[in-house]
């Protein structure tokens, strides 16, 4: 019998003890069925029984909530493709990388045209056939 007592004593402390510090941290809005220091009286004079009722009724994150889910915690997605925040980050991300990749794109046009333009002058040389630098009609000296 004694080796039934010692474990239970142990389990009944240490859930007074618990339910005691969550009990006195809980904000008096999230606390139901009964006050605060009824609560307090309850889980100290009825060890076991009073903290198991608090864990189970007290606390509001006890309850199951509308959600089915236990806890105050609203309800999380359960693949990435229901999460919304997920989803407009990669959306995100795959707009950055189209931006990205057309500013390359244009950028290696834009070198390939002033490249271009380098050997069309280097080509022509000094002597550019009479013509001005907009390449309109004889040059005016």
């Amino acid at each position: 019998m004694m080796r039934l007592l010692i474990p239970l004593a142990i389990v009944s402390l240490g859930v007074m003890i618990y339910s005691i510090i969550e009990c006195a941290q809980t904000p008096r809005h999230r606390i139901r069925a009964i006050s605060k220091p009824m609560w307090m009286i309850a889980i100290i004079f009825i060890p076991l029984i009073g903290g198991v009722l608090w864990l189970v009724f007290g606390n509001a994150r006890g309850g199951i909530n509308t959600m089915g889910q236990s806890g105050g915690t609203p309800p999380r997605p359960t693949s990435p493709d229901d999460d919304a925040d997920f989803l407009r980050r990669l959306d995100a991300q795959r707009r950055q990388k189209a931006r990205d990749e057309e500013l390359n794109r244009r950028e290696q046009e834009l070198r390939k045209r002033e490249e271009e333009l380098r050997r069309g002058q280097q080509n022509d040389g000094p002597n550019n056939n009479g013509r001005d630098d907009i390449g309109e009609g004889p040059a005016s000296s």
